[in-house]
């Protein structure tokens, strides 16, 4: 692992989605797990995040606390939901921690509060992570443009049934995509 390596905290890192997070950046030397988060409580909070994640461990010990966990220059991967991603944003800001925030689900107030702190701290905020995703909204953009009104849009989306948000956020960025592209508001 590099000196220059990125810090990186996970949240909800003994989930589904922390979990191959943590496998992910640990197998990176341009990446260094140095924090885990998991909500107060959660019944693997005090064992190692990388022996969770892959069986071995990496030495970062799963934590309640973004405070306990930050470092200078720490990025926070956040895909957990609306109120612990709300306030780990809220943290950042007041910690400096920069935040990469995936989850969805957040409220019109919510989604205000977000911007408003993404404007004290470095937040990249999408509701798909995904090149492809990123080209399918561009499309459905463009399609929804070309085709104009007299062609109906209908988004229909299948998801493991573990799934917490439904709509997705997603299915919610396409039906954005696609109302910009016929200049309607959602």
């Amino acid at each position: 692992m590099s000196a220059s390596a990125i810090p990186l905290i996970i949240a909800g890192a003994s989930g589904r989605m922390g979990r191959t997070l943590v496998s992910l950046a640990s197998a990176d030397p341009g990446l260094r797990v140095v924090g885990a988060i998991e909500a107060p409580g959660h019944r693997d909070l005090g064992q190692d995040a990388g022996s969770l994640a892959t069986g071995r461990a990496i030495g970062v010990e799963l934590t309640d606390s973004l405070d306990r966990a930050a470092v200078d220059g720490a990025v926070l991967i956040e895909f957990t939901a609306p109120a612990p991603s709300l306030e780990h944003l809220r943290a950042c800001s007041r910690l400096g921690v920069s935040m990469v925030l995936g989850t969805t689900g957040f409220s019109a107030v919510e989604q205000q509060e977000i911007e408003r702190l993404a404007e004290r701290v470095a937040c990249l905020q999408a509701a798909n992570m995904s090149r492809g995703v990123t080209i399918l909204q561009q499309l459905v953009e463009d399609v929804a443009r070309r085709l104009g009104p007299s062609f109906d849009v209908e988004l229909v989306e299948i998801h493991h049934r573990l799934k917490k948000d439904a709509p997705s956020g997603t299915a919610l960025a396409l039906a954005r995509a696609a109302a910009r592209g016929r200049d309607l508001s959602l």
